[in-house]
């Protein structure tokens, strides 16, 4: 399942609008039959914020984790079944976009 939810705030500042990109996806109920089609109880968020600027130029900053169980073996290796999400739950970025149109 994926959620998201933008607000949008028009003409914060003379031809800028914000928003506030918000999303979550993770798995409900069993594993998915397909490898990396999803796990129960593992998943990913992300916040972030945008601004477009005249509608011509856009600019965008988002935090980006992960969740999900996993478990370490004696020798130090990781048993994850079948999901991404679970190996990069330590691993959670920032991401910076730029986007223009002309």
């Amino acid at each position: 399942l994926g959620l998201n939810f933008t607000p949008t705030w028009y003409q914060v500042w003379p031809s800028v609008d914000l928003s506030l990109p918000i999303s979550w996806s993770g798995g409900l109920s069993g594993n998915s039959a397909v490898t990396s089609g999803g796990n129960e109880g593992n998943g990913s968020y992300a916040i972030g914020i945008s601004a477009d600027v005249r509608s011509k130029y856009s600019f965008s900053l988002r935090y980006v984790g992960f969740y999900g169980d996993y478990s370490q073996l004696a020798n130090g290796s990781v048993n994850v079944a079948q999901s991404v999400n679970a190996s990069l739950s330590d691993r959670g970025h920032v991401l910076f976009t730029f986007k223009t149109t002309f």
